[in-house]
């Protein structure tokens, strides 16, 4: 399976040139050795209006979105859960403990991932 590269600011900045000079989307694809969908996608997401297209905002724009968290996690969204871990927290209990006791007090009940990566923050 072939590796997933995000354009960089350099290839952004040329494929800017290049429709600026008026090449078409499959030969700027071409000469920036990527897939005709990768460069339609990337206008489509990043450009200003239908005309113009402008590297480094695209390329902030994409830095943004990409550092960006998918789904807030379980401790910003389950209340009870996230006052249960504090509190723990504040005896002086480990993540790993507390992950272990939430799993040993919750059998039976519908599982929230309580894997001490994820009650850190580090996942």
């Amino acid at each position: 399976m072939a590796l997933y590269r995000r354009l960089t600011l350099m290839e952004r900045e040329e494929l800017s040139r290049m429709l600026a000079a008026g090449y078409s989307l499959r030969a700027t694809a071409q000469a920036l050795r990527r897939a005709p969908s990768t460069i339609s996608r990337e206008l489509a997401r990043h450009r200003a209006c239908p005309i113009t297209y402008r590297a480094v905002p695209a390329h902030q724009r994409a830095h943004r979105w990409a550092h960006r968290p998918r789904k807030p996690r379980k401790l910003a969204v389950h209340r009870r859960l996230r006052r249960a871990v504090l509190t723990l927290l504040a005896q002086r209990w480990s993540p790993e403990q507390i992950a272990h006791g939430l799993r040993q007090e919750n059998k039976g009940v519908r599982p929230l991932k309580s894997d001490p990566r994820f009650l850190c923050g580090s996942a």
